[in-house]
């Protein structure tokens, strides 16, 4: 986009928009359309996929397919090809007279998406004390908690940079592996030796309805081995890292009472200058010795004043 300015942009829209119908609109359309009857028939041979593409095409038309392809099906801001966490993003908002033309549709993951949309750095002005960012910023982290698919908890993380968004992670399986409730309970008997002694009828458990662990009575901590999930933390580094963006001296908000030992690990090695979390009772006494020995600044902030 050459413009940041709104009007600018509106105008260099309308301006593309006169030439490109005159021009290659025509043809284009035809070559488009010719593309995505291929792309259909590819697509109906995986369920998933094509379910996505009935989506966009419901929510945004055949200019939102258009887009869609025109994208390459994967994030212009960071090449995720992940189908599930791509959406549609409008570059001039609809609150503002944005179309949902392909012109101004770019596909983008969560990810990219969120920092578009939540980049509150840049648009608020003034003296706003820091209590009011690390409520903004833990109340963002509950939000990304919330895409979270975990049957046991659900925790978000974000991470900033002078008040402006960075990152974002939540607890899950790594892209493109199953998660929990998507497996066969002789997924989890083939590997403990608690599922084979517990009184299951796998054929009446075809998939799992609460965490494995919970369901044999596994204490909070134990029987990781049966989890496939990366943290919150670990994944908001992850992201960042996987983006080129550098953790150095940023502040890292996560949606939890404290973090465990190896993400306190990872966070500290990161470069994170502060950890700002909920009260409440630590998952271990090594990780808050870890934290407090690597001098790295600690704030708690009671859930109640969010």
């Amino acid at each position: 986009m050459p413009y940041k300015d709104r009007e600018k942009q509106k105008e260099y829209h309308r301006e593309y928009y006169k030439k490109y119908m005159k021009t290659v609109g025509i043809k284009y359309r035809e070559k488009a359309e010719k593309k995505r009857t291929l792309k259909r028939k590819q697509w109906k041979n995986s369920g998933a996929i094509y379910y996505k593409l009935f989506r966009i095409q419901k929510m945004y038309g055949d200019w939102g397919v258009n887009a869609f392809i025109r994208d390459e099906f994967s994030c212009v801001q960071c090449g995720e090809s992940d189908f599930r966490t791509l959406v549609m993003h409008h570059i001039i908002p609809k609150s503002e007279g944005g179309s949902k033309h392909e012109d101004n549709l770019l596909t983008l993951c969560e990810n990219c998406h969120a920092i578009k949309h939540f980049d509150v750095g840049q648009s608020y002005s003034g003296n706003i004390p820091q209590k009011e960012w690390d409520i903004h910023w833990l109340n963002f982290a509950k939000y990304v908690s919330e895409g979270s698919k975990c049957l046991s908890r659900k925790i978000g993380a974000v991470i900033v940079l002078d008040n402006k968004l960075l990152s974002i992670g939540r607890n899950g399986p790594a892209r493109g592996v199953k998660h929990c409730n998507e497996r066969d309970i002789s997924f989890y008997a083939s590997i403990d030796e608690k599922y084979k002694a517990i009184n299951l009828k796998i054929n009446d458990y075809l998939l799992l309805k609460q965490c494995p662990r919970q369901l044999i009575k596994y204490k909070s901590g134990e029987g990781l081995h049966l989890c496939q999930a990366g943290h919150a933390e670990r994944n908001a580094l992850i992201q960042a890292g996987k983006n080129g963006v550098s953790t150095l001296d940023t502040s890292l908000y996560c949606w939890c009472p404290q973090v465990c030992k190896d993400c306190a690990i990872e966070i500290v090695n990161a470069g994170v200058k502060e950890l700002i979390f909920l009260e409440g009772p630590a998952y271990d006494g090594y990780s808050e010795t870890i934290l407090n020995e690597s001098k790295i600044r600690i704030r708690r902030v009671n859930g109640d004043e969010l």
